[in-house]
C-alpha cells in the first residue's frame, strides 16, 4: 500500500528539536490558544510548507498559536492511536485515509458532523471545486471525523533516459495507441532489464502495487459492507499472481517482501529500475536533485477488458482529538486548511496532490519546476478512483495479511495456494 512520505528527511537534530517543541504546550506571550498539530513527512519542502501555512493561519487569527510535532512515518499511527487512547494526543493530527476509520472507532476523534454541516462556503466548495470520490471520504457512518487534506495524485514513473536508449515507444505513446496494458508493460520491462552475467544491473520496473492491480483487474478488496474479504477472487488472484511474476518468474523486478517494497522506490531514484510504481507529486522535490534523472509519469497499464479503475486508499485527514480543550479553535485550523490560501501553499511546495481543482489544475502547480512533462496525470488520475472503505481493525488484517502474501512475492508459493486460506482466515477477524 501506499504511503505518503518525502525523498529528504530532516537531520536528527531537527527531528528531535520539533517533536519536543510538541511534547509539552507552552503558553505564548499575547496568545490565549496554542494548538498542537502532528504531521509524518519529514520531506524538508513539508516542512516549509507547512510553516508557511501556519503563519498565514495565525496572521488571520492572531489569537491562536500552532505548534508542530513531527513523528516518523513508520511508528506514526501507532504512537499516535496509542497517545490518543491513552489521553495525550495532539489536538489537530494528521490520520492517513487508510486508518481514518480505526481512529473514528477507537473514538478518540472528535465528530465534526454539525460544524460541516453549518458550513455552507466548505459544502460548496466540496461540492465545485473536488473530486467526488473525495468528498465521499470524509463520510463515516453518516458522521464527519475530520477534512480530507489531498487526493490520490497518483501514477506510473518512468526513466526517459532508459527508454530512449532502448529505442522503445514511452508508456504514454502506448496509452495514446491504446496499447498500454499488462502484457505490454511486461514485454516492455524485459527489453529494459540488463544483466551483467547473471547479475541484474538495470530492472524493468519496480514491484508493482498488488492493490492498483486488483482494482485494474476490476476487482474489490472488499464487499461493499466490509464483511469480507475479496482476495480470494479470480481477480484478486490474477492480478497478485502478476505482481510477483514480475520478479519471481520474469526477473524483470526485484522480488521483495511486503515489508521491504515499502523502499523500493531506490531502485528508480538509484536508476537502476527504468520504471516506479505509485510516484505521487510530494516525491518531486527530492527527484529533482537527483544529478541525471530525467522522468515523467503515465497511465498505469490497463487489465484488458477492464474498465480503468483505481482504489482510493491514499490521501490523508485533517482530524481533531476528541479530548482536545480548545475544539472550536482546532476546527478553525482544519477548516483553514482547506482555503485556496492553505492549499496554494501546499501546491507551490510540491507536497502533495491538492485537493481543490482549481489548485490541482492551475499551471502554478502543473508547470512548477521538477515536475514531470504530464504532471497533468497527477490530477486526472482522479477522476478514476473508486471509493475504498477498511475495517476498524485493519492494523491487525493487514500485518496477517501480508504474511500470506510474502511466500508469493518471494516465488515459496502461489496466489492459488494461498489465498483461499488467506481469506477465510481473514474473513474470521471481520465483523459479519
Amino acid at each position: 500500500m501506499r504511503k505518503v512520505q518525502g525523498l529528504l528527511g530532516l537531520t536528527l537534530a531537527a527531528c528531535i528539536a520539533l517533536v519536543a517543541a510538541g511534547s509539552h504546550p507552552v503558553a505564548q506571550a499575547g496568545s490565549s490558544v496554542t494548538l498542537r498539530w502532528s504531521f509524518w513527512s519529514n520531506n524538508p519542502a513539508e516542512i516549509h510548507s507547512n510553516e508557511q501555512i501556519i503563519s498565514a493561519f495565525e496572521k488571520q487569527n492572531p489569537g491562536i498559536k500552532v505548534q508542530p510535532i513531527f513523528i516518523p512515518y513508520q511508528s506514526y499511527h501507532s504512537k499516535l492511536l496509542s497517545e490518543a487512547v491513552g489521553g495525550a494526543a495532539p489536538d489537530v493530527m494528521w490520520v492517513q485515509y487508510t486508518y481514518y476509520h480505526v481512529f473514528a472507532d477507537k473514538g478518540v476523534l472528535l465528530d465534526l458532523t454539525s460544524h460541516v454541516n453549518k458550513d455552507a462556503a466548505l459544502l460548496r466548495l466540496l461540492r465545485t471545486d473536488a473530486y467526488a470520490v473525495d468528498t465521499a471520504k470524509i463520510w463515516y457512518k453518516g458522521h464527519v471525523y475530520g477534512l480530507v487534506r489531498d487526493d490520490e495524485g497518483i501514477a506510473l514513473a518512468y526513466n526517459t533516459d532508459m527508454f530512449k536508449k532502448a529505442h522503445l515507444p514511452t508508456p504514454n505513446e502506448y496509452a495514446a495507441r491504446g496499447q498500454w496494458t499488462w502484457s505490454t508493460f511486461l514485454k516492455v520491462a524485459q527489453k529494459l532489464t540488463l544483466k551483467h552475467g547473471k547479475q541484474v544491473v538495470q530492472y524493468g520496473t519496480t514491484p508493482a502495487d498488488w492493490y492498483n492491480l486488483l482494482y485494474l483487474n476490476g476487482g474489490s478488496l472488499f464487499n461493499k459492507d466490509t464483511t469480507r474479504i475479496l482476495i480470494d477472487t479470480p481477480q484478486a488472484e490474477q492480478a497478485i499472481q502478476f505482481a510477483a511474476d514480475l520478479g519471481t518468474k520474469y526477473g524483470v523486478a526485484p522480488a521483495l517482501s511486503t515489508a521491504a517494497q515499502s523502499t523500493s522506490s531506490s531502485y528508480f531514484t538509484g536508476q537502476r529500475a527504468a520504471m516506479w510504481w505509485d510516484v505521487g507529486p510530494w516525491w518531486v522535490p527530492g527527484l529533482r536533485q537527483i544529478k541525471g534523472l530525467h522522468w515523467d509519469i503515465a497511465p498505469f497499464p490497463q487489465a484488458p477488458g477492464r474498465p480503468y479503475r483505481l482504489p482510493a486508499d491514499n490521501g490523508a485527514f485533517y482530524t481533531i482529538y476528541a479530548h482536545t480543550p480548545y475544539p472550536n479553535e482546532a476546527y478553525k485550523l482544519v477548516r483553514f486548511m482547506l482555503t485556496p490560501t492553505a492549499q496554494k501553499l501546499m501546491a507551490a511546495g510540491l507536497t502533495t496532490s491538492p485537493l481543490l481543482k482549481s489548485v490541482m489544475y492551475s499551471q502554478e502547480y502543473l508547470k512548477a519546476p521538477g515536475m514531470p512533462e504530464h504532471a497533468v496525470l497527477f490530477a486526472n488520475e482522479n477522476a478514476s478512483v473508486v471509493s475504498l472503505f477498511f475495517p476498524d481493525n485493519w492494523l491487525e488484517m493487514q500485518t496477517k495479511l501480508n504474511g500470506y502474501l510474502d511466500p508469493i512475492f518471494l516465488g515459496q508459493s502461489t496466489a492459488a495456494k494461498t489465498l483461499p486460506a488467506a481469506a477465510q482466515d481473514l474473513d474470521g477477524m471481520l465483523t459479519h
